[in-house]
C-alpha cells in the first residue's frame, strides 16, 4: 500500500486554507486576517457565535481532538519527528456545516512560547 500523507507542517502564516490565526506566536492579534476570513465565509464581525477551544500542554492531542470531533483541518504533530510545536498562537476554524467557531490553542507549557 502507499505510504501515507505527510501531516501538514507547523504553520506560521495567517491564513492557511480553512483556518486563520487570531494571535500569532507573540500573542498579537492578527485583526486584518481575522476581517478577511470571516467576510470569506459570510460570517458577521460583530454576530455572536458559540466557540470551543481546548486547552492543555503542548503535544497532548489538543489539535487532534478538535479535528475529529468537529471536522476541522488543524496541523497535527508528526510522531515519527518526536514532541514538537505544532501550533503557534491561537488559530481559528468555522466548524463544517455548523455555525460554531473552533479556536485551536498553543501548548501551555511550550518550550518556544518562553517557557521551559
Amino acid at each position: 500500500p502507499p505510504p501515507p500523507p505527510a501531516p501538514p507542517a507547523p504553520r506560521s502564516a495567517t491564513d492557511v486554507g480553512d483556518l486563520v490565526q487570531v494571535l500569532d506566536e507573540n500573542g498579537d492579534f492578527t485583526n486584518a486576517s481575522l476581517a478577511k476570513y470571516l467576510a470569506s465565509r459570510g460570517m458577521a464581525r460583530d454576530a455572536k457565535y458559540a466557540t470551543v477551544s481546548v486547552l492543555g500542554p503542548q503535544s497532548s492531542g489538543k489539535s487532534t481532538l478538535l479535528n475529529a470531533l468537529f471536522g476541522t483541518q488543524f496541523g497535527v504533530m508528526e510522531a515519527a519527528k518526536g514532541r514538537s510545536q505544532t501550533t503557534k498562537g491561537a488559530w481559528l476554524a468555522k466548524a463544517p456545516g455548523r455555525d460554531l467557531v473552533i479556536l485551536d490553542m498553543q501548548g501551555t507549557d511550550s518550550r518556544e512560547g518562553g517557557e521551559a
